[in-house]
């Protein structure tokens, strides 16, 4: 500096000053000067800038070495005492070609993100418009997608959602090669990369990177992604046994290296899926999502048949399947005889569960109820024999309830479903004594006939009244007990029923009921015909409904054709008229007798006209045409009549479709017919439309191609030959252009001229790119220089001097860009060249953003980023706000590498170890149901014992609940609860009990009572008043005792004698009855005689047994309850004797009533009849003589003898 001092005057002191010799002059009073210097003055230093097209700046005049290079323009830059590497964020910066050209982002004017691949200075209009969520496209450079797809937390990244930031975790083999994400093993994919697969697990899908389909003993593994990541590694080829490994597990980089950073959503990645990974996917579950607009109510729901979800984290998922389907079993009828098993309660293994019979048995097929053994004759079959019944249960199983029944025993019928049924005795049926069917497996009587049996009274008591009847009752009476002389008529019960089939139906006749096969079908409403054993062919005679026309006239009508209509005429009938007759009118009669049955006209449908003035003259009739025919008049004979049917509708057919109407022969129907008109082609229609076509392009007309492409060397095509479709004719070049021009050639033909010369530009040393600038133009095709090198176009012929370029920028051997695209870039990271345009194999690869590190040449750099102590948006560290740490809790790392955002989690602080979703903060909550709390799940309580848990209040420990799942009831805190179940609430059994029988008068169905809710199976069903039953499991037996009625009983009690009402069916009304209480006398629904047998009760008067003492019968001649002490005891046979009111003294019998005793001529004497075996045999003529018990020897008088006294007689002597 230089010293000066203005005033040297020895008082003025202090005044001194230094001044900088530079040219600001800085001065400064009494001490030295702060100078100041531009280091940008100096030329060489600002050279440095401006040889890189930037300017230079120095940064503080006072201090040396601050003096930079700056970017100018849109590129944006600065770099210290050097050049600066200039870049241009096309997504942020405003330029010609940026993103926002002045107006507005282009991207985020159409809701989508902006990605700028390359911000160097040098590469311009390479950035793109990106959805933000996945499922869309990227657009091409330089352009907006035109539409993206509506919002889906469970698809797109969002800070609450369920996808995550990126792609999917990239997954790695223990040899560092990157997995295919979504891969199969399938036979093309094995044939491409020369592997052999067969065996368990080919051709299965591995949709997460790592899997093993194959049971593999060496655990996950993963087929190589065809990427420039294992490209570079000569481990890592995907053909041969190199196309595969073994996996490391997931979140672990292998050795050898990361992997390359995912492009940002939806970016095109070889390999990569385009989508997000989904928390609830990845761990096999669904997710769903609730409104588009809503964030954060996405939710994670189990795949059936696995049950629960879980908001905005994966569900726990649990599967007994049992707790669903227990009460299937449970509720089975009757209930409580089944119970529910779940042989293998596990997600893995579901439809297994059964219904088990619990007394044993049998056993449902899966995921079904049993049919166990239940013959319900058992607990019913007294209700059926008390009526001298049987009872059958057809279908004896759980799987058939209330189908028993009571059946009558043969040759009584009937059965009723739960209750005695009602027999009835079918006499027709049998068998049984003189019923039509005698005996079992005997002919019936009127079958064997051929007749039918009728029994009119069915009840037990009526027999001998069924009697034989023939088929036809009308012909006949029934015959009792026999069968009948029949008749038949065929008409009523026949063959001859299928007349009344006919359409229209027809009239059966039967003209003799003896005989058969005599009857014929008649035509019926205004239709004559018929035909023997067959429908008629039915005609219909038109003079039935136009008669009156002829008649009024005196005419008749005749219809000459009975199967046509519009055939019947008028026609002249009186003996002195002529002049014929007319179709469909009266005809005109004239006084001639030449048309009168005139059937040469008729024939021809024609009219016959006679001269009504020559009345006399003969043959000089004729025909005439009517209707639309005309035609000269046939003398003696038709007339020949023509129409022209185009001058009818027709005509107007065709005109509709511009087409003409031609009548091909004029004297018959129908012939008409549609013909294109003009220049269209095509078959004429017969009495229709004809199928017209106009080819343009071959045709000869006003709008016709006429041969203009063709004379332009194009084809030409009609793409619509309909007749008036004109002048859509177009002319098409040849080759490989796409022109095409309408009504008119094509102006140029020329092609894209790098279709032919592209092989010169790409061949070229480096390879260049061919650009056609106009297509219609022939030789102006160029070969370019690829962008980063030199700016050097050729006209036809390859390009020279494209060997100085940018190493990352360009594609070469020794370029960042080998041909298989720029590794840093793939790496997610920045290429820079020191020393472009000059200097070969000095480019490197930049960690980008936050992440440190660098490498020059390959292989990439290895980058590092722990988003827990790193700032940055994706970090947990964001701004000044430390996420983790603010919630209280610790922030873990997941991958220290940049590809890798969005991976930290935060951990709750013990004893809570509960880890957060990704980037975000933990739920330190505990959902006692679902979570681990000191290595166990509280829940499991509640599941084990097949109930519901709930935890209301997620900040409390020891508060869940358990919840016993519908319809059962009750809960309990943090234990089982004890279940109840009003088995009554069960909409099963309340049908079943109202669905009952009830009495007649009863005003309400049978209810359902369950006496304990905690016992399965003891709940009835209740009779409704005045009725009385109950019935566990079923619909009650109800029944109504009708001695509880007042009057009843009052009719019983006060008939005067000691009688009790007795209802011995509670089923039956009216049944009731009064009995004696003295005997067994009754009487239904009125006082009973009542009697006393003194010998067969106990009383003062009675009997009591004195009779049966003495050996005797006791007898009560009267049996009245006033009457007593009139028992006689009687003997038994052969004695004698009785005795009143006590018992006889001496039972006499003389034995000598019994015959033979004694032999001939002795007499029998029983002198002491109370004692037997005494009888004596006495001799007649010596009454001392006599025997006990035999027969007595008896002296012989021999003078008894006639022969002897006779001897001495005729002596004259006495003997």
């Amino acid at each position: 500096q230089t010293c000066a001092d203005e005033d040297t005057a020895p008082d003025a002191v202090g005044d001194w000053t230094c001044t900088c010799a530079d040219g600001f002059r800085t001065v400064a009073t009494a001490q030295a000067a702060v100078c100041e210097e531009d280091e940008c003055a100096d030329r060489a230093t600002a050279a440095v800038c401006t040889d890189a097209g930037q300017v230079c700046n120095d940064t503080d005049f006072a201090a040396l070495a601050t003096w930079e290079c700056r970017c100018v323009g849109e590129a944006a830059g600065v770099a210290s005492m050097a050049a600066a590497e200039c870049r241009i964020d096309e997504c942020s910066a405003a330029c010609d070609h940026c993103a926002d050209v002045g107006n507005g982002n282009v991207c985020a004017g159409a809701g989508q993100e902006c990605y700028e691949p390359d911000s160097s200075a040098a590469s311009v209009g390479d950035w793109w418009c990106v959805c933000p969520r996945p499922g869309g496209v990227k657009a091409r450079p330089g352009a907006a997608v035109p539409s993206c797809p509506e919002r889906n937390e469970c698809r797109d990244p969002t800070a609450q959602g369920a996808a995550q930031e990126g792609t999917h975790v990239p997954r790695y083999t223990k040899s560092g090669c990157l997995c295919a994400n979504d891969w199969r093993l399938s036979a093309e994919y094995c044939s491409t990369h020369g592997l052999t697969c067969s065996g368990p697990g080919f051709d299965a899908p591995c949709p997460r990177g790592c899997c093993n389909p194959d049971a593999d003993a060496g655990g996950d593994w993963c087929i190589l992604k065809d990427h420039p990541f294992n490209a570079a590694k000569a481990k890592c080829l995907w053909t041969g046994e190199s196309a595969w490994g073994y996996c490391v597990p997931l979140g672990v980089t292998p050795a050898g290296g990361g992997p390359p950073r995912p492009f940002p959503r939806n970016e095109t990645f070889p390999g990569v899926p385009d989508s997000a990974s989904n928390v609830c996917a990845d761990v096999g579950q669904s997710c769903e999502d609730g409104a588009a607009d809503v964030d954060g109510d996405w939710r994670c729901v189990c795949v059936a048949p696995l049950v629960g979800d879980a908001g905005r984290a994966p569900a726990t998922c649990g599967l007994d399947e049992c707790v669903q389907h227990n009460d299937t079993c449970a509720l089975a009828e009757p209930a409580g005889s089944q119970r529910c098993v779940d042989p293998t309660p596990s997600p893995q293994a579901t439809g297994d569960w059964r219904c088990e019979c619990a007394a044993g048995g049998e056993t449902a097929d899966q995921a079904a109820v049993a049919a166990c053994p239940l013959d319900e004759c058992d607990q019913h079959k007294a209700t059926c024999e008390g009526m001298q019944q049987t009872c059958a249960d057809r279908h004896a199983t759980t799987a058939s309830l209330h189908d028993w029944s009571c059946e009558c025993v043969l040759p009584l019928r009937g059965s009723a479903r739960m209750a005695a049924a009602v027999c009835e005795l079918d006499e027709c049926e049998g068998p049984c004594d003189g019923c039509a069917v005698v005996g079992a497996g005997a002919p019936n009587v009127c079958r064997a006939a051929g007749q039918t049996c009728l029994d009119p009274e069915r009840s037990t008591g009526s027999r001998g009244d069924w009697r034989c009847r023939c088929d036809d009752p009308s012909l006949t009476e029934a015959v009792a007990a026999a069968a009948a002389a029949c008749l038949l008529d065929e008409c009523v019960d026949g063959d001859g029923l299928m007349c009344y089939g006919a359409a229209p139906p027809q009239e059966c006749m039967d003209a003799d009921h003896t005989a058969l096969n005599n009857w014929e079908c008649v035509c019926t409403n205004g239709t004559v015909g018929h035909a023997a054993q067959q429908h008629a062919v039915c005609q219909e005679d038109e003079c039935d409904a136009h008669r009156a026309t002829c008649t009024t006239e005196g005419q008749k009508c005749l219809d000459t054709d009975l199967t046509a209509p519009g055939t019947w005429y008028c026609q002249c009938v009186l003996p002195d008229e002529h002049g014929g007759d007319a179709l469909m009118a009266a005809a005109a009669c004239n006084r001639t007798r030449e048309c009168v049955n005139n059937t040469v006209c008729a024939a021809a449908r024609q009219v016959c006209h006679d001269d009504a003035t020559a009345p006399d003259v003969l043959n000089n009739w004729e025909c005439h045409c009517i209707g639309d025919y005309t035609g000269a008049p046939g003398m003696q004979g038709p007339a020949t009549c023509t129409l022209d049917e185009c001058t009818l509708t027709a005509a107007a057919v065709c005109a509709e479709h511009a087409q003409a109407c031609v009548d091909v022969d004029l004297e018959a129907d129908g012939t008409w017919a549609c013909r294109c008109a003009g220049n269209a082609t095509g078959a004429p229609g017969v009495a229709s439309v004809a199928n017209c076509t106009l080819d343009e392009c071959t045709a000869v007309c006003a709008t016709c191609a006429d041969g203009v492409c063709a004379a332009a060397l194009q084809d030409c095509v009609d793409p619509d030959t309909a007749p008036f479709e004109v002048g859509d004719w177009e002319c098409r070049c040849r080759g490989a252009s796409p022109n095409v021009a309408t009504a008119k050639a094509v102006p140029s033909c020329l092609d894209n001229e790098c279709l032919l010369h592209n092989a010169t530009c790409t061949g070229a040393a480096p390879p260049q790119d061919c650009v056609d600038p106009d297509p219609s133009a022939a030789g102006d095709w160029e070969c370019r220089c690829k962008p980063g090198m030199a700016a050097v176009i050729a006209v036809a012929s390859a390009a020279v001097g494209c060997d100085a370029f940018d190493e990352c920028a360009a594609q070469c051997a020794h370029c960042a860009d080998a041909g298989a695209g720029n590794v840093c870039d793939a790496a997610w990271q920045d290429c820079r060249d020191a020393a472009p345009f000059d200097v070969h194999h000095n480019w490197e690869c930049i960690c980008r953003g936050r992440a440190s590190g660098a490498q020059v040449g390959a292989p990439v750099a290895v980058c590092v980023l722990d988003e827990c102590t790193t700032v940055c948006d994706s970090c947990a560290l964001h701004g000044a706000k430390d996420i983790c740490a603010a919630a209280g809790q610790t922030c873990v790392e997941g991958e220290r590498t940049p590809y890798a955002l969005g991976d930290w989690r935060c951990v709750c602080a013990a004893p809570l170890d509960f880890v957060s979703s990704q980037a975000s903060t933990a739920a330190c909550a505990v959902d006692e149901c679902v979570d681990v709390v000191g290595g166990a799940n509280p829940g499991v309580v509640c599941t084990d014992a097949g109930q519901i848990c709930a935890d209301p209040d997620r900040a409390t420990l020891g508060d869940y609940e358990c919840a016993c799942p519908a319809p059962r009831e009750g809960r309990a805190v943090a234990a089982a609860a004890a279940c109840t179940l009003d088995e009554c609430n069960v909409a099963a059994n309340v049908r079943l009990c109202e669905g009952g029988a009830t009495t007649p008068g009863a005003a309400d169905p049978q209810a359902c009572h369950d006496p304990n809710h905690t016992v399965a199976g003891d709940w009835r069903c209740r009779c409704p008043p005045p009725s009385h039953g109950s019935e566990r499991g079923a619909a009650a037996a109800c029944g109504v005792d009708e001695c509880e009625d007042a009057a009843h009983r009052q009719t019983c009690a006060g008939a005067g004698s000691a009688q009790r009402c007795e209802d011995g069916d509670h089923f039956a009304v009216g049944d009731w009855a009064c009995v004696c209480q003295s005997g067994g006398a009754r009487q239904t629904a009125a006082p009973a005689t009542c009697e006393r047998d003194e010998c067969a009760v106990d009383c003062s008067t009675c009997e009591n047994g004195a009779c049966a003492a003495a050996a005797q019968e006791c007898h009560d001649p009267a049996r009245l309850v006033n009457e007593t002490n009139d028992w006689v005891c009687t003997c038994k046979a052969p004695a004698q004797g009785a005795a009143v009111g006590a018992a006889v003294d001496a039972c006499l019998y003389d034995e000598c009533a019994e015959a033979g005793k004694c032999p001939d001529g002795q007499r029998c004497d029983d002198a002491q009849q109370g004692s037997l075996g005494n009888w004596e045999c006495v001799c007649p003529l010596a009454p001392l003589v006599r025997a006990v018990a035999a027969a007595a020897a008896c002296p012989v008088d021999e003078c008894a003898d006639a022969a002897n006294a006779l001897v001495c007689q005729r002596a004259g002597q006495q003997c």
